[in-house]
């Protein structure tokens, strides 16, 4: 509100998509990962546009990365606490899908996907060198903690791609940092 209007708008929409669309929809449906994945992606954008007074092909590419960082980050989690979602009536992928395949699926994809748009600053010539070396590596060891879950589909994979992905997306936003935006 004291900086810039846009900000401001953003941040309202942020915090109603999130109480209006993502609260309630975790009891309903498994879309509640991608709906929730919006407001959790957006608080880069309302600091973009408090510091820039827009919205610039920076905010978005960090918004999609954000956003598609969130699905394997919390499908890893949804699998190691599927139990107690359950008995909170929580309506996730892994509780739906009793044999998981659907769960393994959209883990390897959603990794595979982030690699690609990780690639994104690179394309629109945003940063270097530095930036696509960390990208390619912290990507493709991301994808490979993904399959592994998928293949041994056991809690041991599923902790390890939630401990690779909190250490991935901070390394990327830092390589974005010092490497160009």
């Amino acid at each position: 509100v004291f900086t810039h209007a846009v900000a401001a708008v953003v941040a309202v929409f942020t915090i109603v998509s999130y109480l209006l669309a993502y609260t309630p929809m975790k009891r309903i449906s498994q879309l509640a990962i991608l709906i929730g994945a919006g407001p959790g992606a957006l608080p880069p954008v309302i600091g973009y546009a408090a510091a820039t007074g827009g919205i610039g092909r920076e905010a978005v590419v960090i918004f999609a990365i954000m956003f598609l960082w969130q699905i394997p980050h919390f499908l890893a989690i949804a699998y190691l606490y599927r139990r107690d979602y359950g008995r909170g009536g929580l309506a996730l992928g892994a509780l739906v899908d009793r044999s998981h395949a659907m769960l393994f699926g959209r883990v390897v994809l959603s990794c595979v996907g982030l690699f690609v748009c990780s690639l994104l600053p690179v394309v629109l010539g945003m940063v270097g060198r530095c930036y696509l070396a960390i990208a390619v590596v912290t990507g493709i060891v991301l994808i490979l903690f993904g399959l592994q879950l998928a293949v041994k589909r056991s809690r041991r994979s599923a902790r390890w791609l939630f401990v690779a992905s909190v250490i991935y997306l901070p390394v990327v936003l830092i390589a974005l940092l010092i490497d160009g935006i």
